[in-house]
């Protein structure tokens, strides 16, 4: 997400603002923060990313 927003601010073809851009960066950071202390082994990297990816997409 941020490489994508930052290659298009330096293209010149961002079309959202600041006050766009910035709450989806903050959401994304509390989805991340949320993963690590729900899904079990992610901080330690031994979980089984599969499995977390399709319970997922199953709610």
């Amino acid at each position: 997400m941020a490489f994508g927003f930052g290659t298009l601010i330096v293209t010149g073809d961002c079309p959202y603002t600041d006050e766009e851009r910035f709450p989806v960066g903050t959401e994304i950071s509390l989805a991340v923060c949320k993963a690590h202390k729900k899904a079990p082994g992610l901080p330690e990297d031994r979980c089984d990313r599969d499995a977390i990816l399709r319970e997922l997409v199953r709610k």
